[in-house]
């Protein structure tokens, strides 16, 4: 637990540095982290746009049977958006869906803003159109 919320203060704060050292002393005590663990310290490292690490924390907590839950999958879309990897945001989704995890409108409105950052307005355009028939409602983020 006490790591847990010394995770959230480098999450809130974007610690990457302080964020990956927890995470490496909590291993090398022979502590697993849970999902919360590793949701707070992709966040502190999404904070920075650093997608490739975001995502390498990402496949070690399902290497570690750690199922991933809508909130993570937006994590991981949110780093890929900040560094404007639209493509990889859309393999991230694809991926998420396929496992059986509804997008949420968090998730589009990433989405949206990967498309935007990357330059890939079409695209945008095609998912901003699709968000009624998913169920998203269109609210001030995506326009």
């Amino acid at each position: 637990e006490i790591y847990n919320q010394a995770m959230l203060g480098c999450s809130k704060s974007g610690n990457f540095k302080l964020a990956f050292r927890l995470l490496e002393k909590m291993k090398s005590k022979g502590l697993i982290p849970n999902r919360l663990t590793y949701s707070r310290a992709m966040s502190a490292f999404a904070a920075t746009g650093n997608h490739q690490i975001v995502l390498k924390i990402f496949k070690e907590m399902q290497s570690r049977g750690i199922t991933p839950r809508c909130e993570t999958y937006n994590i991981v879309i949110a780093a890929c958006a900040r560094d404007g990897e639209y493509d990889l945001a859309f393999e991230i989704l694809e991926t998420m869906t396929e496992k059986g995890v509804m997008p949420d409108k968090i998730t589009f409105n990433t989405i949206l803003l990967a498309c935007e950052k990357g330059h890939g307005y079409e695209l945008a355009s095609n998912v901003f159109d699709s968000l009624p028939s998913l169920g998203i409602a269109k609210d001030r983020e995506a326009y």
